[in-house]
């Protein structure tokens, strides 16, 4: 997900637990039930809470896109090591191990390699390069 998708999410559910108070606390108005600000006293929790909810959900999503990468890339070492054990060398035995999967780790894994091949040096070297050296300076490192 973008930066930009993710703070329009968070602002949207903000906003939608701000005024949705107010609009039924102006229906129940006009239909005489309750006086306006009753439900709309709800409206700044309700936003409040809506601005840390997609916060919940990117924290989910990471930790599921984390158990895959885990799993795929435990697939990938496999498939790379039953390459070596078949006699193919190291270099070759990283591109066709990675040709076999669909998911995005395995889309990720050839883009790499092929990374490597462009800047001349090894597929091993520059697929150890630490994630936190990629990352942008404004994203924070995990505690």
């Amino acid at each position: 997900m973008s930066v930009n998708r993710f703070l329009y999410q968070k602002v949207l559910s903000a906003g939608l637990g701000l005024i949705a108070p107010i609009a039924i606390g102006l229906i129940f108005q006009v239909l005489g039930l309750t006086a306006f600000y009753i439900p709309a006293l709800f409206g700044i929790p309700l936003a409040i809470g809506g601005w840390y909810l997609p916060n919940l959900l990117v924290r989910d999503q990471a930790e599921a896109a984390r158990k895959e990468f885990s799993r795929s890339v435990a697939v990938y070492m496999e498939l790379v090591g039953s390459e070596r054990i078949s006699g193919a060398p190291p270099g070759k035995a990283l591109e066709s191990a990675a040709q076999v999967g669909r998911n995005w780790a395995f889309v990720r894994i050839p883009q790499t390699l092929t990374e490597a091949r462009y800047a001349g040096t090894a597929p091993w070297t520059r697929s150890s390069s630490s994630p936190r050296d990629q990352r942008p300076t404004w994203v924070k490192s995990p505690r």
